[in-house]
């Protein structure tokens, strides 16, 4: 092998990792957008809750979370735009999201709909999924970070257990904080780096 195409092949590999990298960093849109959005539902829910409007709490849920999925939409598709080929990280985070989302829904709406179980165990089940989703995040990233959080997510869904179904929910808005938009401010100053 010539020095030329040494340097040309370490080149290459190098422009990767960094086009990885950014691609990576780019996910921090994602974790904003979810953060915000599941946070807002907590709200609306516990608003909604003080003023005995039970009936409204699943119609906040579709309202927040069918806004979120529509933003999602224009988000994905400016990105295919901008950058063309997805990498296989940003490949399987789609998957897994989309997956968990389908999860969400089936858990949050769907069953409690069929009284399979009570509504205050969804956010058991919530935290639960959120933890698989996190950990797998971290595991494909390779950060630690998000695998410390859906660690974090295991067990507050143990001690939610434990806790009056009127201030579950409230758990949810620390736990968002740390484990959604740390990491989207984190990733975001990543991915302003590699501009």
């Amino acid at each position: 092998m010539s020095n030329i195409t040494a340097k040309e092949n370490l080149q290459f590999i190098k422009e990767m990792i960094e086009n990885t990298k950014k691609n990576t960093a780019s996910q921090w849109k994602y974790f904003f957008l979810w953060g915000i959005a599941v946070i807002l539902g907590v709200v609306g829910m516990n608003i909604l809750a003080f003023f005995k409007a039970y009936e409204y709490i699943g119609i906040n849920w579709i309202t927040i979370m069918g806004l979120a999925v529509f933003i999602q939409f224009f988000i994905v598709r400016e990105e295919i735009k901008n950058t063309g080929v997805k990498t296989f990280a940003q490949n399987a985070i789609g998957y897994l999201s989309f997956s968990a989302g389908i999860g969400y829904m089936l858990l949050g709406f769907v069953f409690p709909l069929l009284k399979l179980y009570s509504y205050g165990i969804i956010p058991i089940l919530i935290a639960v999924i959120t933890g698989i989703l996190l950990f797998s995040f971290g595991g494909i990233l390779e950060w630690n970070y998000l695998k410390w959080s859906g660690l974090l997510w295991f067990l507050s869904s143990v001690i939610m257990v434990l806790v009056h179904w009127h201030f579950i929910s409230l758990f949810f808005i620390p736990l968002i904080i740390q484990s959604y938009l740390i990491p989207a401010h984190i990733l975001r100053k990543n991915y302003l780096n590699h501009d």
